[in-house]
């Protein structure tokens, strides 16, 4: 739409298409709806099962409403797996957990509650975006139809391979492959598998790459993440992964088997003018945990609390307002967080010294109330100074050891 000089205008029937029917795309979509924007929803895979961990932090849980009866596990301890073998357990407190979903179920939820909403599904793959003056445009293949929308905005929740992010300058942001093992449950599983998230650090795999077990209702989620060079052997680490886990576990039957990339860095740029990038699409993956549903759904529901403040405007300047929030409430934490992957991930023996990183039970109460509240401590400089000298404390000591 035009009017009054501004080319970027809106207005109280905005339309918003958002592409990607993941966590980021629906939480997005459903705000829009409730918020009173005509709202448009692409998925391409409503089935498709995403290769992902499926945590979810409880803060999260409770933001967001999700349903206890999509909850698989409440997982209350995570186990770090040093490539020496040694292991460093970190509980998370009384009632404090770590949600597990099953993805093709959860994001089936959440499209079905965008629905509800008053949003509007259309189940095909957007193809090409292009924005123009007056309003925003996607073509759309329904199975062998192509179909042309048109609106006044586009939200890109179209995961690390995004289509929509093309209409924003800049390189692709970096990524890992990732690769995973369905393993049914055999009756025989140790309690700390079934109550624990278990990430471990293989001696053969890159230094940039790490493994994780998670519990789910009727099978184990077995998955490893490396460095593009090293994909060729993701089918092996795998392999050698189950090798290693304990009976019970690692001798289940195997359902199935998944391949994709997630992003490690966030893209420079989340907007231009109509255009806004959320959740995998805007590289919104947590440094050193590999996280990313919570974030998603943060991003998702920043990005739609910034066009409602004022759907009249669609320009750049003050779609800008959402990366600014984004970095405003992650940038002190994901900063910490990727210069300790910085310095634990270089090699096997600074992995050795972040396992010990995460046994320090300062850095345990940091992880306990970042899962409870999505908060840090009060007096932040003084815990990122104490966070600080255990890294340097834990390196230092694993240095000598060489």
């Amino acid at each position: 739409m035009r009017a009054g000089g501004n080319d970027w205008v809106g207005g109280p029937g905005t339309h918003v298409m958002v592409v990607g029917g993941g966590p980021a795309g629906c939480t997005a979509a459903r705000r829009l709806a409730l918020g009173g924007c005509e709202v448009t929803l692409f998925e391409r895979r409503p089935g498709w099962d995403k290769p992902c961990g499926g945590g979810i932090p409880q803060a999260y849980v409770d933001l967001y409403d999700i349903p206890p009866g999509l909850i698989e596990r409440h997982t209350r301890e995570l186990v770090f797996h040093a490539p020496s073998g040694r292991e460093a357990h970190c509980p998370l407190g009384e009632g404090t957990y770590l949600a597990m979903v099953h993805r093709r179920v959860f994001d089936a939820y959440l499209r079905s509650r965008a629905t509800e909403a008053g949003v509007s599904l259309v189940t095909g793959h957007v193809t090409e975006a292009r924005v123009s003056r007056t309003g925003v445009e996607v073509v759309v293949d329904t199975g062998g139809t192509r179909c042309l929308y048109s609106g006044d905005a586009v939200i890109g929740a179209d995961g690390v391979n995004s289509t929509v992010a093309g209409l924003i300058d800049g390189p692709m942001p970096p990524y890992l492959v990732t690769g995973q093992y369905r393993i049914g449950r055999t009756g025989r599983e140790p309690a700390d598998y079934d109550a624990a998230v278990h990430i471990f650090y293989m001696p053969e795999l890159s230094s940039s790459a790490y493994g994780w077990v998670f519990p789910r209702r009727e099978h184990f989620d077995l998955g490893v993440a490396t460095r593009p060079e090293d994909a060729a052997a993701l089918w092996h680490s795998l392999d050698r992964a189950r090798a290693g886990l304990p009976p019970g576990v690692g001798d289940g039957p195997l359902l199935g088997r998944l391949a994709w990339r997630i992003p490690s860095r966030p893209r420079a740029r989340l907007v231009a003018d109509r255009v806004l990038l959320v959740g995998d699409a805007a590289g919104l993956v947590a440094p050193l945990t590999g996280e990313g549903i919570a974030y998603a759904m943060r991003s998702g529901d920043l990005a739609a609390e910034t066009v409602l403040e004022d759907p009249s405007d669609l320009g750049v300047g003050h779609l800008e307002r959402y990366h600014r929030r984004w970095k405003k409430g992650h940038r002190m934490s994901w900063g910490i967080m990727r210069r300790l992957e910085s310095a634990f991930r270089a090699s096997q023996w600074r992995r050795e010294a972040m396992v010990d990183f995460f046994a320090d039970p300062y850095v345990r109460r940091f992880v306990v109330s970042a899962y409870a509240t999505r908060q840090i401590p009060h007096q932040r400089e003084l815990f990122y100074g104490r966070t600080a000298a255990v890294a340097l404390s834990c390196l230092a000591r694993h240095f000598f050891r060489r």
